[in-house]
């Protein structure tokens, strides 16, 4: 069976940093939501941030996009509906997302809108180089044959 949270431990300082800050996220649930919208970033940039929640049920919903991906990306999206099956509910996602848009910027590595609609990536100092460690992309893109 796969480890689905040893990804997070690349992220220990943001787990640190988070512990001294005043929200009710938890680092767990922080780093999943990142996760998310990383992976939504990939699949397709110009949809909402609240849209992923819909991609992870599993229902053939029309996705425009789709229709271009490539192996890697569809392999993305079947890995995180495994880790990220917290998210299959548009309550819990948006509920999240709220969440998320009060943690401090410095620990943010992505801003999303009021609406929870238009979300971009962001420079961030604590822990700056989580997506050049892989820690994020490499919990998306593992395969069956890796062992």
């Amino acid at each position: 069976m796969r480890d689905t949270s040893k990804w997070r431990e690349k992220l220990k300082a943001i787990r640190d940093r988070l512990k001294q800050t005043a929200t009710d996220l938890n680092f767990s649930t922080f780093c999943d939501i990142e996760l998310g919208l990383y992976l939504l970033s990939q699949l397709d940039s110009d949809a909402p941030a609240i849209a992923l929640w819909v991609l992870l049920t599993g229902y053939p919903f029309p996705v425009a996009s789709a229709a271009n991906w490539s192996e890697k990306q569809h392999r993305m999206l079947g890995n995180a509906r495994h880790i990220l099956t917290q998210f299959r509910s548009k309550y819990n996602w948006e509920r999240s997302l709220q969440r998320y848009r009060q943690v401090d910027e410095i620990l943010r590595g992505f801003n999303v809108d009021e609406n929870l609609e238009p979300f971009s990536s962001r420079e961030v100092s604590i822990c700056s180089n989580r997506d050049r460690v892989g820690a994020i992309r490499s919990s998306l893109t593992w395969s069956n044959t890796e062992r």
